[in-house]
Parts: C-alpha cells; sequence; structure tokens
C-alpha cells in the first residue's frame, strides 16, 4: 500500500498511517460512491488521485454540483453522529482512487486518542476550510453568470492538473450549466482574448491572471457538509 503515491497536502507522518489502517477504491468516471439519502458508510475517504463531486438532486431531476474535491481531499467525514443518512451523492467525475479510513480511526485522531492527531486535525481543517470556501463559491455563483462559472471551474481544475483530460460535459456539471451554455462560452471567451484556445490544455500564466480577473469578491453562506 505504502507505493501510492502522497497527495501534496498530507503530512508524511500522517500518510504512513494511512496507507497502513486503510484500504484503496478504484472508481470508474461516472461511478458513484454513493447516492443522496443512502445510510452513512463507516468510513471516511481520501481523494488520492482523480476528482470526486458531492452533488445534490433537483425537484426536476437534475444534479447540481455543490462541491469538487481534487487529490488530497477529504470526504464522508460528517461531526455529527445523529447524521445518519448523506444529504448529497458522491460520484467520480475522472477514474479515481480512495483511500477509505474506518469512521473510529477518524474518530480517535479527532479525540486525541492516537498517534499524528495534530498532524491530523491540521490537515482536516486546511482541508474542510477549502472545502467551505469552494461551497461558499459556488452558492454565490448561482447568481452570477456562465462566464464566471465556466473560469472558476477552468482556474479550479487546471490547479488540480486535470483540465487537459477534461471534457466539455464534465465542465458543465461542475459549473451548473448545460453542455451547449459550455460551449458558447469557452468561444466567448476565447473571442474576447481571455483564453487562447478552447482545447484543453495547462493555463498559461496570462490566462490564469484574465480569467481570475472576471471572478467577482463574494459573501460567504453556509451550507451542511455531505
Amino acid at each position: 500500500m505504502t507505493d501510492i503515491r502522497k497527495p501534496e497536502p498530507i503530512p508524511p507522518n500522517l500518510w504512513l498511517e494511512l496507507v497502513q489502517s486503510g484500504y484503496q477504491i478504484h472508481l470508474d468516471a461516472g461511478e458513484l460512491l454513493w447516492t443522496p439519502g443512502r445510510p452513512r458508510l463507516k468510513a471516511t475517504y481520501i481523494v488520492v488521485s482523480g476528482l470526486m463531486r458531492l452533488y445534490y438532486p433537483t425537484d426536476k431531476g437534475s444534479a447540481v454540483t455543490i462541491l469538487a474535491i481534487g487529490s488530497g481531499g477529504l470526504l464522508g467525514y460528517h461531526p455529527e453522529r445523529r447524521r445518519s443518512s448523506y444529504i448529497t451523492g458522491a460520484e467520480a467525475l475522472f477514474d479515481t482512487l480512495l483511500l477509505s479510513v474506518s469512521a473510529e480511526q477518524v474518530k480517535a485522531w479527532l479525540n486525541g486518542q492516537a498517534e499524528n492527531q495534530a498532524a491530523f486535525a491540521e490537515w482536516m481543517i486546511r482541508d474542510m476550510d477549502l472545502h467551505l470556501v469552494d461551497t461558499y463559491t459556488r452558492l454565490e455563483l448561482e447568481h452570477t453568470s456562465a462566464r464566471e462559472r465556466v473560469a472558476r471551474v477552468l482556474l479550479a481544475l487546471d490547479r488540480q492538473g486535470i483540465l487537459p483530460f477534461a471534457t466539455r460535459q464534465q465542465i458543465a456539471e461542475l459549473a451548473n450549466l448545460t453542455t451547449e451554455t459550455v460551449v458558447r462560452t469557452l468561444s466567448q471567451l476565447k473571442r474576447e482574448g481571455v483564453l487562447t484556445t478552447t482545447r484543453f490544455v495547462q493555463l498559461s500564466a496570462d490566462e490564469q491572471q484574465r480569467l481570475g480577473e472576471l471572478l467577482a469578491p463574494f459573501e460567504p453562506l453556509t451550507l451542511p457538509y455531505s
């Protein structure tokens, strides 16, 4: 197990303990880890590689992306024991490798009853902060233009190193837009000189800056996690 590559955000000493106590789960693109309303699994999951999304079904039957979680991210944990079922669904947007760790192990770390407790708490707090910022942004972007939504998704995928492999449909799912709207928006961004190409390659520093300039500040909101 220790031969799998360590995600960057996880401290090395904690990573050794995680791989010794957990087990690997491989998900194909489009495969579900759980569905909304399913009884909560007795495990927490670390994304080793790939990209997961937490989504929420609407009354019309469509799925709204709440959160995208990449390498080094944490999902499946909830602080309330009474929360016996999942609010969201969890889907792999790309081929994804997860590391499953038992809820009892997580509980021991959080209660300071295990080695590397401090490292786990620091990593988890940092990861949850990133999730909350991403969630707040998504909620705020529901009231903004397609250009801003697409810009944020492109920047996020570029940071994860996944952009060259992303399809227009996957970008649409992450931005909560239709594929047709994403195609039109990418063409618009190219015409405006924000993007130099609509092919999915690593963004240049100039493209990153121009996309970033499209994003307005937002005020945080709140939303339950998973």
